[in-house]
C-alpha cells in the first residue's frame, strides 16, 4: 500500500493554467489513493476532438497535458437489479466521492469534467483536469520512438518475419502465418528484453538484444500486444 503524508487541503489553490502534478493530485485525494481505490495517470487531450489519450507518440504541438484520476468503489451495488446494473442502496456512499470532487474542481477554479460509470456491483468515477500546451520535450520523445520503432523493423525481417510494417508513430504490426509463430515472436521479444540473447549465436537475436538493452537504457518500456495472428509492438516513457 502506498503512503503519502498527510496534505494540507486549504493551501490547495487555483493555478493559471492547470498545471498540477501528479503528486499534487495524489495528495489532494490521499484517502482514496492511499486505500489503493484510486489512481493517478498522466496524459493529453487532442487538439483535433478534445480526446484524452496517454501514447506520447500521438502528441502534436497543439496537444495539452491531461490528469485523469480514477476512482472506484467496490462492491456497493447491492440493491434492485435492472438488466446488467445494480442499484446503489446508500446515497452517502456516492455522495462523499463527489463533494470531494467538487471541492478540487472549487478550490482550482476548472471546469468539471467527470463520469460517473456502474459495471456489476462497483462504481468508477473517472474525471479529467486539463493542463497546459505540451513541451518541448515531449515533442522530441515521439521523435524518437518512431526512430526506435523504425530500427527495430529491419531486426524483425531479419528474424524471419517478412510481413512487418510501422503502422505509425508508435505502433509496429508483425503479421504472423500461425498461433504458434505469435508465441515464438513473443518469447524472443521477452528473451531480447530479459538480456537473453547476448552470447547468442544468432546474429538476429544478437541484434535485437542490443536493441532491446538500447530502448531501455533510453528510459522506454517495451509492450507486446495483437493476438489472433498479430503482434504489436510499441514503446511507453517510464
Amino acid at each position: 500500500m502506498k503512503h503519502i503524508k498527510p496534505y494540507n487541503e486549504s493551501i490547495f489553490g487555483p493555478k493559471k493554467d492547470g498545471s498540477y502534478t501528479k503528486d499534487e493530485i495524489e495528495d489532494f485525494f490521499l484517502e482514496y489513493i492511499d486505500e489503493g481505490k484510486g489512481s493517478v495517470t498522466e496524459g493529453f487531450i487532442s487538439s483535433k476532438d478534445n480526446r484524452y489519450f496517454t501514447d506520447v507518440a500521438n502528441v502534436s504541438e497543439k496537444s495539452r497535458k491531461c490528469i485523469k484520476v480514477d476512482i472506484t468503489l467496490e462492491g456497493v451495488s447491492t440493491g434492485v437489479k435492472v438488466g446488467m446494473m445494480t442499484c446503489l442502496t446508500n446515497i452517502d456512499i456516492l455522495t462523499n466521492l463527489l463533494t470531494k470532487i467538487k471541492s478540487f474542481y472549487k478550490r482550482t477554479e476548472l471546469d468539471p469534467n467527470f463520469a460517473v460509470i456502474q459495471k456489476f456491483n462497483n462504481i468508477y468515477v473517472e474525471f479529467y483536469i486539463p493542463g497546459e500546451v505540451v513541451e518541448t520535450g515531449q515533442l522530441k520523445t515521439k521523435e524518437e520512438i518512431n526512430t526506435l520503432l523504425t530500427e527495430l523493423l529491419p531486426i524483425i525481417k531479419k528474424m524471419n518475419y517478412k510481413r512487418v510494417e510501422l503502422k505509425g508513430s508508435n505502433w509496429l504490426e508483425v503479421k504472423l502465418s500461425t498461433r504458434r509463430d505469435e508465441d515464438s515472436l513473443y518469447h524472443q521479444m521477452r528473451g531480447g528484453i530479459n538480456g537473453q540473447y547476448a552470447e547468442s549465436p544468432i546474429e538476429s537475436r544478437v541484434q535485437l538484444h542490443n536493441w532491446c538493452q538500447k530502448v531501455q537504457q533510453a528510459g522506454y518500456r517495451i509492450k507486446i500486444g495483437g493476438g489472433d495472428k498479430q503482434t504489436i509492438f510499441s514503446l511507453e516513457k517510464i
